[in-house]
């Protein structure tokens, strides 16, 4: 096993057998304890075709980085086509969202890893390690489990995402504006908040919409006229528009009639 045009590499180390791949450069731990010569070596062996028969099964991709570059950048990715094939129906904002995470967070850091470099240790160690809050570890869990779960599904890894231990989301209290900030921000009078906002005056008044009625931006992208209600001071919430133009229902369906203070009114 030791010609350099053989596929793999066998050799004992620490107790343990460790292989090479023909295109690799170093060695890796089969996690197989040497013990008995005869018996083990042939166990990592079988090991070793085992992930030849995984990387003939990736189709040209030849580490995580090439498999994952498929993924989110339109509605030809794996995920889309599978999701919508099973009926549902999916924002190009969510989409968008799951690409930033892997070009920003994943791929950075598993990029250039071969399948086999990869294990549920070493991602919950990068994951847990982010400083980030729990809920956006979370998110981008939610990301990298989709991947995972196809490169499972394909026999290019061994383990599953369900083996990943998702982060656990801690619930804190988010910051707020104080009365004194949402005056500065958002004056009574006309005149003034004019002044504050200068030609951005439109957007001021969209922003003291927002924050004087909790709506969502997709849930304010829908409003018209008609559903102002200026009698009782109130909005009717009953659909969305998403960035990728598609009118839908609130989210949860909540549709749901919100009153409007009388400053934002």
């Amino acid at each position: 096993m030791g010609r350099k045009s053989d596929p793999y590499r066998i050799k004992e180390q620490d107790g343990y057998w460790y292989y090479k791949l023909r295109d690799e450069t170093s060695f890796h731990s089969t996690g197989i304890k040497v013990e008995n010569p005869k018996s083990t070596r042939r166990k990592a062996e079988r090991y070793c075709e085992k992930l030849l028969a995984i990387s003939s099964a990736a189709r040209g991709f030849t580490n995580f980085g090439e498999y994952a570059g498929q993924y989110f950048k339109d509605e030809n990715c794996p995920w889309w086509i599978r999701r919508t094939g099973a009926g549902k129906v999916l924002n190009v904002d969510t989409r968008e969202q799951h690409r930033a995470r892997l070009d920003n967070h994943i791929l950075p850091q598993f990029e250039k890893h071969r399948f086999n470099e990869l294990s549920p240790v070493a991602i919950e160690r990068w994951i847990f390690s982010l400083n980030y809050s729990s809920q956006w570890k979370k998110h981008i869990y939610g990301t990298m489990k989709i991947i995972i779960g196809d490169l499972r599904r394909e026999g290019l890894i061994s383990f599953s995402a369900a083996d990943i231990t998702s982060p656990v989301v801690h619930n804190q209290e988010k910051e707020i504006l104080t009365d004194a900030d949402a005056l500065k921000l958002f004056p009574e009078n006309t005149s003034e908040l004019k002044e504050v906002w200068g030609k951005a005056y439109q957007t001021g008044v969209f922003m003291a919409l927002l924050f004087s009625t909790g709506l969502r931006t997709s849930e304010a992208r829908a409003l018209d006229w008609a559903a102002v209600n200026w009698k009782v001071k109130g909005l009717k919430v009953i659909q969305t528009i998403n960035k990728d133009g598609r009118i839908w229902v609130p989210k949860g369906k909540a549709i749901r009639v919100v009153p409007i203070p009388t400053r934002t009114i």
